[in-house]
């Protein structure tokens, strides 16, 4: 494989789909200044924003931090006039709607996504895909959703029902099915989580994605920091066994031409590799995760394991953005990225801006 090929399998394929435009690319400039220079300050709004719409859930997942005791939200549903406010503030290029539970359960979902589209971000959204009826479905397109993510943790009924107790394969799978052949610009994935308890799924998930003609993305299952629960079911690394069934996978997807599947796998090997040296991480200077009640967290691993940066909603955002708690924790993250449990725990450092931060590392922070 030649440099051009690592590149595009390794930055380029993962990012496939994104229609980034001069916002989110002024601020991927920005970020990379900011992260270059290690700098306290983030000089812009965060491109990328992940707000959790939802506590509540209609299924009891193995792995989800909600089974295993870590929910500490404390109000079930965003609501819709803290979140319009919020989103204004923010004016965010991508933004995605996920939760600790399903944000199909939230009634005003489509105005949540009518709300992020009016400010001319890109709103994603993550659901089980149990509830994407025909109506939800129309509804969510008209509101302007531009990605539709389903989380898919098996390809198989059997192994499904063992990781998302009260799921039905079947209809999920119909669901999607549906959504896809429906007229509308939303673009669909398929997203499934790789863990101890179903690493046996990832050729099978292959296969079923081929048939239903998309390219599924693949992530490693989070430790947030070494968190009991999550260890225990995590791919361990180096572990031959575990390689050798990641590595099927790189070449089944490579065979049937899925380079974002195949990005994202190399991405998870790389990542259980202990001889890798992580790249500074850019995170805490591009993105940031909202929960339900308002709390502003670094990246999604902190809303688990670390500790929330102030209340979006009760202080404004600005004021947590660039406040003390926040400052405090990206010079500590790039004086010593082990000094925070999350951080060291953390396999992440593959993104399509890895390239920027490299070649920022070799330039004056001033030419940025």
């Amino acid at each position: 494989m030649g440099a051009h090929d690592t590149l595009r399998g390794r930055y380029l394929a993962p990012a496939a789909g994104l229609r980034w435009g001069p916002r989110h690319a002024r601020r991927l400039l920005s970020v990379a200044g900011s992260a270059c220079a290690a700098g306290p300050v983030a000089s812009s709004l965060p491109a990328a924003v992940n707000i959790d719409v939802s506590d509540a859930c209609n299924l009891a997942c193995r792995v989800c931090s909600r089974e295993l005791g870590y929910d500490r939200r404390q109000r079930a549903f965003f609501p819709l006039a803290d979140f319009e406010r919020l989103v204004a503030e923010l004016r965010p290029a991508y933004l995605l709607l996920s939760g600790y539970g399903e944000p199909l359960l939230h009634r005003a979902l489509p105005a949540l996504v009518a709300a992020g589209a009016a400010t001319g971000a890109q709103v994603a959204l993550v659901t089980n895909g149990t509830l994407l009826d025909a109506d939800r479905g129309a509804a969510l397109r008209g509101a302007g959703l531009a990605r539709l993510k389903v989380s898919l943790d098996a390809a198989r009924p059997e192994p499904f029902a063992k990781m998302r107790e009260g799921g039905d394969l079947d209809v999920i799978l119909d669901n999607v099915r549906a959504f896809v052949a429906a007229p509308g610009p939303t673009q669909v994935e398929v997203q499934m989580v790789l863990s101890q308890d179903n690493l046996d799924e990832l050729l099978p998930m292959l296969a079923l994605c081929a048939g239903l003609g998309l390219q599924p993305n693949f992530l490693g299952m989070f430790t947030y920091g070494g968190q009991p629960g999550f260890v225990e079911r995590a791919l361990p690394g180096p572990d031959p066994a575990v390689l050798s069934a990641l590595e099927a996978g790189v070449a089944e997807a490579e065979a049937r031409g899925m380079r974002r599947s195949e990005g994202a796998l190399r991405q998870i090997i790389r990542g259980l590799d202990p001889s890798v040296s992580r790249a500074p991480c850019y995170m805490p200077w591009y993105q940031v995760t909202i929960s339900t009640d308002g709390e502003v967290y670094a990246c999604c691993h902190h809303s688990v394991g670390g500790n929330s940066l102030g209340n979006a909603v009760q202080h404004g955002f600005a004021a947590v953005w660039n406040g003390e708690a926040a400052q405090g924790f990206r010079a500590r993250l790039r004086a010593d990225r082990r000094a925070d449990p999350v951080c060291a725990a953390c396999r992440h450092d593959d993104s399509p801006l890895e390239p920027f931060l490299a070649a920022g590392r070799r330039l004056p922070a001033g030419l940025w």
